[in-house]
This record gives C-alpha cells, sequence and structure tokens, in this order.
C-alpha cells in the first residue's frame, strides 16, 4: 500500500501566515499559563489573536 498526494493550487496567505505563527507554540517550552491568562482576558474584550498577542507579550522594543 502506498500513498500519494497532489497539491492543487496555493495556500492562502493570511492562513498560512497564521499557521506558520501557531506552530511555534506547540512545544512544552512555550507552555506559560501567565500569558494565556493574560491573553485569554484581552481577546475576551474584543480584538484578533495577532493584536492580542502582541498587547500581552509584545516583541523587543514595542510597547504594550
Amino acid at each position: 500500500m502506498g500513498c500519494d498526494f497532489q497539491r492543487v493550487g496555493t495556500p492562502n496567505a493570511v492562513l498560512m501566515a497564521n499557521v506558520l505563527w501557531l506552530v511555534g507554540y506547540r512545544h512544552p517550552w512555550a507552555h506559560r499559563p501567565e500569558a494565556a491568562a493574560r491573553l485569554v482576558d484581552v481577546l475576551a474584550h474584543g480584538g484578533g489573536l495577532l493584536a492580542g498577542a502582541r498587547r500581552v507579550e509584545p516583541r523587543p522594543g514595542q510597547a504594550r
């Protein structure tokens, strides 16, 4: 038994950007309950996931 695949078209750019961003959080070292609790609070008040994540844990040099 074998398996074949065929790619049809190209993935949506926004979808791929989201998947690539999320893939980094599958590792155990990324489990941070305190940051997760803050993110849940931020998202409960509206806004997107990426914007909310940047408010909870900004990149170096970015303001909260």
